[in-house]
């Protein structure tokens, strides 16, 4: 999250973890603040192959799981001017 400040506009981001929980925390504050649009959290799922003459077929002693990939494009925060003060925020000006 510390590094999105460096990251310009329309840039794709991904970000990889052994473990969902740290990834949904990120989803979460990225959603909440508007930095990011077409998030997606997926599971990677890494599957090995025995690969022998005339014959190739997957490994059946495998592992559940690889990690899990955040994805996402960053976008810019919407700017709003309350009493001349700026003030960056994902939610909508309310009408006075």
């Amino acid at each position: 999250m510390k590094l999105l400040e460096f990251l310009h506009p329309s840039r794709p981001v991904v970000v990889y973890c052994q473990f969902v929980e740290p990834l949904v925390e990120c989803y979460t504050e990225i959603k909440k603040r508007g930095i990011g649009i077409q998030l997606r959290l997926s599971e990677t799922w890494f599957r090995e192959y025995q690969v022998l003459p005339q014959r190739t077929h997957p490994m059946m002693n495998m592992s559940g799981t690889g990690g899990y990939l955040l994805t996402f494009i960053t976008v810019q925060a919407k700017q709003i001017y309350l009493d001349n003060k700026e003030t960056t925020t994902a939610t909508t000006q309310s009408k006075k």
